[in-house]
């Protein structure tokens, strides 16, 4: 029996001693009485009893705790403190996962067989803190530069050893964000393959699958500046407005009007260019099918995927300006538009727009490919579609296709047709044993990985996560708080040459808010020169990048040292890094030291930064070099303390 059990068990003897005084009290005033009147007396005493005690006001939740953790302190004493034995220094990520269930919710898991924690009880708060993109071997690296483990000067430190206590190798199953595996539970299957929950997943409005700016920019859409410059592409006008005959304003349109594309194109001497395209309204009602004439000589129909031949196209006469008129005729500026991969579709189109859903990014493979649109179609609608042989795609057929599959994702809800589809949130499992929790982290993973039931907290600098969280700590009624410090991950996205695409994110939002500004496409000659033309291929070396160090000058056996590391990995340890470290460092010491006594602390590093892996996953030579890059990214480390 828990210790609050033993307090309601207490709570409820007293009551029931009141009751029998009570008793005793009316019993001896009807001494005098005959045995009948006395029966009768003591029966009726016993429900005045029952009645007095009902009536006074019962313990509330938080006296409850209150008296809960006074009778810790009564069995453990006042200076009692909460200890951990680490019994495993390797564990998994769903380990750690694990442990959280069994600190939080008084007993309802196994007990963890890696760790012992010695007078649980005593453990009032959790406090979890992830710092992306340090990987277990670039710890090393950075504990040979600075000749001192990372966060040494704030966890604490074995007195033999003279290295961080505590210290856990944690292995990650892939290189995705270890947050998918450490806040999303399995579940057993139910018959209908759905995860056994009480609760039904959340449903989320079509808007909230649109493609973010940085989606947009990492899927390789065109963008506004790409648009502009080429002088020979459209965009949706802004939403035509109509005066009523009350003399208000209304848009002819409804907004977010839902329409699926799909083209199909042939290769010509400038490249593949639209020669065909259809469009689909939201109740599948084709708006437009129509052949298009390339303005450069075909030098290959594509016919096995187009189904278009010299025949198709020889009485057309539609080019692709007046499919650019028929475009602005059907599309608005809050028009969402839906497809598969639909960059290559726009591209062809010479079409700019930023309302997009992508079926290819709904439905995820769990790694950098994505899944062909005949795969999904027969997988979530049990449809085959382009099953035409050598005649090629119907991108009418395609286009009713993508319609279907992004009704079914808003239907059943942003986890379907995903690995995390039979799990359950770790803060909804909290919520249901009464535990509240806190998320402070940027909004895109806000919007990943909670639910209504947690308290989030949308930041956008390391120091302002710090700040929020020591706050939630001192101030807060959260059992389990949970932060992220992006600054490392930050660092190492805008020096990837392989997704330089990322860094132009704050130059395209720019862009959009002059054009939605001015109205227009003018462009100045001094933006032109300075501006990268994101969707132009990026040039990549594939040689072994050596290790930056700093201004120190380090002795001949550890650069040797490093530049064998290098070999396994090459992640470039430069000033800029160190400084990084160091604030994170700082950043990490200042949520420790605000951590009250028996609270647990612990500090989860990786995956390890993708660079090496983009740089070789492209490159099919280099298949070795890719699997030996993903392993060190999924090898990263926990370190776990009680305050």
């Amino acid at each position: 029996m828990s210790y609050t059990n033993k307090f309601d068990s207490l709570m409820d003897s007293n009551s029931d001693n009141e009751s029998i005084n009570s008793d005793k009290n009316n019993n001896n005033n009807n001494n005098n009485n005959n045995t009948n009147q006395k029966n009768k007396k003591h029966k009726n005493n016993n429900n005045n009893s029952s009645n007095s005690t009902i009536n006074k006001p019962l313990p509330t939740k938080s006296k409850k705790k209150a008296a809960a953790k006074n009778t810790y302190q009564i069995v453990y004493g006042d200076s009692a403190k909460a200890e951990i034995n680490i019994l495993r220094n390797k564990i998994t990520i769903r380990d750690v996962q694990h442990y959280l269930l069994w600190i939080l919710l008084d007993y309802q898991v196994h007990n963890p067989n890696w760790i012992f924690t010695k007078s649980k009880p005593l453990i009032q708060k959790v406090v979890v803190v992830n710092i992306n993109s340090m990987s277990d071997l670039m710890f090393d690296k950075i504990t040979l530069l600075r000749g001192r483990e990372p966060f040494s000067s704030v966890l604490p430190v074995d007195v033999d050893t003279k290295k961080l206590s505590n210290k856990l190798s944690m292995f990650l199953p892939n290189q995705n964000h270890l947050f998918d595996h450490l806040l999303n539970i399995k579940e057993p299957k139910r018959d209908n393959g759905g995860p056994q929950a009480k609760d039904k997943k959340l449903i989320e409005p079509m808007t909230y699958y649109l493609l973010s700016e940085e989606d947009l920019i990492m899927n390789g859409y065109p963008s506004l500046k790409h648009a502009q410059e080429q002088g020979d592409w459209s965009w949706p006008i802004q939403n035509v407005t109509t005066t009523s005959p009350d003399n208000t304003v209304e848009p002819i349109i409804k907004p977010d009007q839902l329409y699926a594309i799909d083209c199909e194109m042939c290769r010509t001497s400038k490249g593949l260019e639209l020669t065909r395209i259809s469009i689909v309204n939201e109740f599948k009602k084709v708006l437009l099918d129509e052949y298009v004439k390339p303005d450069n000589p075909i030098t290959d129909y594509l016919t096995q995927y187009s189904g278009i031949t010299s025949e198709t196209l020889e009485n057309v006469s539609t080019r692709l300006t007046d499919i650019h008129e028929k475009l602005n005729q059907i599309i608005k500026k809050d028009s969402i538009l839906l497809g598969h991969s639909l960059e290559n579709d726009l591209l062809a189109m010479k079409y700019y727009h930023d309302r997009i859903i992508d079926t290819s990014v709904l439905y995820p493979t769990g790694s950098s490919g994505k899944f062909p649109l005949k795969y999904l179609t027969n997988k979530f609608l049990n449809r085959t579609i382009q099953n035409r042989g050598a005649n090629g795609h119907d991108s009418v057929e395609d286009a009713k296709a993508v319609l279907d599959l992004v009704k079914l994702k808003v239907q059943h809800g942003k986890s379907y047709g995903t690995k995390m589809e039979n799990t359950v949130s770790f803060f909804n499992k909290l919520h249901d044993y009464e535990k509240k929790s806190s998320f402070i982290d940027k909004l895109d993973d806000i919007k990943l990985y909670t639910t209504p039931v947690v308290s989030c907290f949308h930041i956008a600098t390391d120091e302002e996560v710090t700040t929020k969280s020591i706050k939630q700590i001192k101030n807060g009624s959260s059992h389990f708080i949970c932060c992220q410090l992006s600054s490392l991950k930050n660092h190492f996205i805008e020096t990837d040459e392989n997704s330089k695409k990322r860094s132009l994110i704050n130059k395209v939002k720019e862009e959009r808010r002059e054009f939605e500004k001015s109205g227009n496409i003018s462009i100045q000659s001094s933006v032109n020169s300075t501006t990268i033309n994101i969707n132009e291929s990026i040039t990549t070396t594939t040689t072994t990048t050596t290790t930056t160090t700093t201004s120190k000058v380090l002795d001949k056996e550890t650069n040797n040292l490093l530049k064998n590391i290098d070999s396994f990995d090459g992640i470039v340890i430069d000033d800029k890094v160190l400084k990084i470290v160091d604030d994170l460092e700082k950043n990490v010491k200042s949520i420790y030291d605000s951590l009250e006594s028996n609270s647990i602390f612990i500090l989860l590093l990786g995956p390890g930064p993708l660079n090496d892996f983009n740089k070789y996953k492209t490159d099919p030579q280099k298949k070795t070099e890719m699997m030996l890059s993903l392993d060190t990214c999924k090898e990263g480390l926990a370190f776990i303390h009680v305050k």
